[in-house]
């Protein structure tokens, strides 16, 4: 049987599109975080620099100023402000400060002097031109080269010239050209044209033929179409330039360099992106190419570098930050403000015409059901507390479910001085399902509360709840259930889990009519309802299953939050995983036997979080082992996203716990960091419980 529809709908749908484009404003705003927080890392976080402790800066320093070889700078770090690891374009076009470039020069020629190299080039990572690292390479004493490379560069499919002026800098040795400088000079010299200047100051090349072995990395045969033109193109260029990619340098390149120095009149095979991870074997081989071949190899070489580790440290970060933006930021922001605006446009106004108890014509009769079983040390108090009710027309009915202890005794006792108490026993312990059916069927009440006797009612509650039912179509009424033992971290955590949940969600559920759970600690539902539908103990979260059911009869389920019902909390975490598997693993159940629901927008946005988690638990639990595996690297990206996540955590848990009626819980606010934790755990059950169901 299919969901019946309400005569009247709630209003408070209307205002969800408004707080999800807030929601949606905010998230894509802190989606640019990361441009902000990873050029501020780059520029902070220290660098591993080539030294003569490492493998390849001894090698360095052992072959610079052999006959064939030289070396190169290729810029500094290869990343540049906006934190893009991949390029450290020099280029007015990429808005690189005046003092980056400098700073980047001045670094980069410090490593080389460490090692002891003294002649070598300066490479700018990619063809580009600014005329600011010209100066300042001139000042450092270097001979600037300008140029237009008309290289081979391979699109996708076909082969394209493509012009681009570049820089080449030769470091001079005491105020001129070394001999490999002029060299080297000498090798581009046939293809070009001076200015009528000398050699040791600027010389312009019009023209120079590079054949480029771009991603050669990723080629899988010699039938390759990128291999085919590359051979062709060396007949017909006749280049003197070979330009690769360490990366790049394999079976397949190897092949096409040794065919290169014999077919044409190759004179420079240069070798970008040299790291300190390089595998020193294979430049041993292009050297000894070089050797054999009369050609000179260009080491380009990258002096320092933030370790792979970190590379790999943040982009695991963006992912998990962007998932955290789409899948917890999002849906918090959105519900916050539909809670603020739901809490001031609607239920202040539906406030100010619900009639007050002490305005209604008659007050009609409410009763408590009160199921218990071996509860001695509590029965009496909750007895207590349901017939001090201000509202004062109630009937309390204690449903003895076959303790063992004194229960029997003590509802007796009370069902003998009061009047309006009533003691029914069960011979046997038969459970909550048939215990509440048995008292509600000896209720007189046009409102029949179900409760616990371990909970306890503020003393207006009912005063709070039945207003409400002054609305024909309304076939329950919950309340927000609070944490009565909140002594220790746990329950202080779960406290701003109760508050939080209930002041967004459920909330927002009631401002349309809803709610999909109304919670066992306190409930009230219309006697006609609650007379003609047993509560069912095919799932283990019963009180899910009849507000379903009062869902699929049409009644508006809603919600007040100044009714407050006091719980005790779990205290550890045993307690707590008992819980909230049976929680879990009864929600399931419940959807599961009403298959309407699955259309229903609330139910799959539960649905969506048992979807999620496997998701949600994977980033969550993702930060403490890559910290643990990556180390300080990892932290110095991560750490600063903390501040802006504990901030919005904050911000977000702070609104709905000051809006809580009792003391106020904003106080709480500041558990959001072990919240977080907290939210780990959760998010592990319900994945465990989900995949096990």
């Amino acid at each position: 049987m299919y969901k019946k529809k309400r005569k009247n709908r709630e209003k408070g749908n209307s205002l969800l599109p408004i707080a999800l484009v807030i929601g949606l404003v905010i998230t894509i705003g802190f989606s640019f975080l990361p441009k902000i927080i990873d050029p501020w890392v780059n520029a902070n976080l220290v660098k591993e620099e080539l030294s003569r402790d490492m493998p390849l800066g001894r090698y360095l320093s052992n072959v610079w100023d052999e006959p064939n070889v030289i070396v190169a700078l290729h810029g500094y770090s290869h990343t540049t402000p906006n934190g893009d690891d991949s390029a450290e374009f020099y280029s007015e076009g990429e808005e690189i400060p005046t003092s980056y470039i400098e700073d980047h020069v001045e670094r980069a020629m410090m490593v080389f002097n460490s090692l002891g190299i003294k002649e070598y080039l300066f490479e700018p990572p990619g063809f580009a031109w600014d005329e600011r690292l010209v100066e300042i390479l001139e000042e450092k004493g270097f001979t600037v080269l300008e140029g237009e490379v008309h290289g081979r560069i391979p699109t996708k499919v076909a082969y394209s010239v493509r012009p681009m002026r570049f820089i080449l800098a030769i470091r001079k040795l005491n105020g001129s050209l070394g001999s490999k400088g002029k060299e080297i000079l000498n090798v581009l010299s046939p293809k070009a044209q001076t200015v009528g200047e000398t050699v040791e100051k600027n010389l312009m090349i019009e023209i120079v033929d590079a054949e480029y072995t771009w991603n050669w990395r990723y080629m899988t045969d010699f039938e390759d179409l990128r291999y085919e033109e590359a051979l062709r193109n060396l007949k017909s260029d006749n280049p003197t330039r070979i330009i690769l990619h360490y990366p790049d340098l394999n079976e397949f390149t190897k092949s096409f360099l040794e065919e290169a120095v014999k077919m044409s009149s190759v004179k420079i095979i240069r070798c970008d992106d040299i790291k300190s991870d390089s595998d020193l074997s294979k430049i041993d081989w292009l050297i000894d190419l070089g050797k054999r071949n009369n050609v000179f190899v260009e080491l380009v070489v990258v002096p320092t570098v933030v370790p792979s580790i970190a590379s790999w440290a943040r982009t695991l970060i963006h992912v998990s930050w962007y998932l955290f933006l789409w899948t917890v930021v999002l849906p918090t922001v959105t519900f916050v403000m539909w809670f603020l605006f739901g809490w001031y446009f609607i239920r202040r106004k539906k406030l100010k015409s619900l009639k007050k108890v002490e305005e209604l014509e008659r007050k009609p009769l409410v009763s408590i059901i009160l199921p218990a079983y071996n509860e001695e040390k509590i029965i009496g108090d909750a007895i207590e507390r349901a017939i001090s009710q201000d509202y004062g027309n109630v009937e309390v009915i204690v449903v003895d479910d076959g303790s063992t202890d004194r229960t029997r005794e003590i509802a007796e006792s009370y069902a003998r001085k009061y009047d309006n108490v009533k003691l029914i026993t069960n011979g046997k312990n038969r459970g909550k399902p048939l215990a509440l059916n048995i008292g509600t069927k000896a209720a007189k009440g046009e409102i029949i509360l179900h409760t616990d006797s371990d909970s306890y009612l503020c003393p207006d509650f009912l005063s709070k709840i039945v207003p409400y039912f002054g609305d024909p179509e309304v076939g329950a009424v919950t309340c927000l259930v609070s944490v009565d033992n909140g002594s220790n971290l746990l329950t202080k955590l779960q406290q701003m889990e109760y508050i939080y949940e209930q002041l967004t969600a459920r909330f927002c559920q009631s401002l349309s009519g809803d709610v999909l759970i109304c919670p066992g600690a306190a409930s009230a539902f219309r006697a006609e309802y609650a007379k003609n539908s047993l509560v069912s103990d095919r799932t283990v979260a019963e009180d899910a299953d009849y507000t379903f059911e009062a869902r699929r009869r049409g009644w508006k389920v809603l919600q007040e939050p100044d009714a407050v019902s006091f719980t005790e909390a779990p205290e550890n975490l045993k307690e707590l995983t008992n819980q909230r598997l049976r929680w879990l693993y009864g929600v399931l159940q419940t959807i599961r036997e009403h298959r309407w629901s699955w259309r229903d927008g609330w139910v799959l946005w539960a649905w969506l979080g048992y979807f999620l988690s496997p998701l949600i638990f994977g980033m969550l639990i993702s930060i403490p082992i890559l910290a643990l595996l990556y180390g300080n690297y990892y932290l110095a990206y991560f750490i600063p996203y903390l501040v802006p996540t504990f901030l919005l955590f904050g911000v977000t848990r702070w609104i709905p716990l000051h809006h809580y009626r009792y003391g106020k819980q904003g106080r709480l606010a500041w558990l959001a960091p072990l919240y977080w934790l907290y939210n780990v755990y959760l998010s592990g059950l319900t994945l465990y419980c989900f995949i096990s169901w």
